[in-house]
């Protein structure tokens, strides 16, 4: 994560303004190096952030983790209680439910999470040959997933989304489904995607099939 950043977005070099400027004994040279420094007022802005990512702040994915799991859970339960408060809509609209079994709920909603988060990491690790459409493609899969998985499981897909109308509800049958489902297919759909980007010789034949 952290060399991640120093590779996008690279500090800028500014010691020419500076021995410009120092060195520079003519005023009107001193005036063009202050003035150059002035320009570029984000420059140490921009190192200062970066200096603390890197040196001060611990940015590992799987310590922000229970921050994400938190701050999910605690939107989809203001949602629910804006949904019922403001705009009348009853909780059980709002709740996720097995329709057509147990078993099937948790099996499309593992299988459509695996899909989702392999097809996102896939097209965010390879963004120089998808372009700016990455983006759009994963919002169209994940609408996709919602009408396909919607009359099976109800389209939940993210433990946050079920746990927030369960939680203002305090009705937490099945609910293991939609907790335990999408977390599996999600670590199945991120290590599968380590995997492969491991395998050299199908990361070539990967980007000789996208050229």
């Amino acid at each position: 994560m952290k060399q991640y950043c120093f590779q996008q977005q690279p500090s800028p070099d500014i010691s020419n303004c500076a021995s410009t400027s120092s060195k520079s004994k003519d005023g009107d040279q001193q005036t063009r190096g202050l003035n150059t420094m002035s320009e570029n007022k984000d420059v140490p802005l921009r190192n200062s952030i970066f200096q603390c990512f890197s040196n001060e702040l611990d940015l590992n994915p799987a310590r922000m983790v229970p921050f994400y799991v938190l701050a999910q859970t605690v939107g989809s339960v203001l949602g629910t209680y804006v949904g019922k408060s403001v705009y009348g809509v009853k909780i059980d609209l709002m709740a996720t439910r097995p329709l057509q079994g147990c078993a099937s709920a948790f099996w499309v909603e593992l299988i459509a999470t695996f899909i989702i988060v392999f097809l996102a990491a896939a097209l965010t690790s390879e963004a120089q040959f998808v372009g700016n459409l990455s983006g759009f493609i994963v919002g169209v899969a994940i609408g996709l997933a919602v009408l396909i998985t919607g009359p099976v499981s109800g389209g939940s897909m993210n433990p946050a989304r079920s746990l927030g109308p369960a939680i203002v509800s305090w009705n937490f049958k099945d609910i293991w489904i939609y907790v335990t489902a999408p977390v599996i297919g999600a670590a199945a759909g991120a290590v599968l995607h380590h995997f492969l980007r491991l395998q050299p010789w199908l990361s070539h034949s990967l980007v000789l099939f996208s050229s």
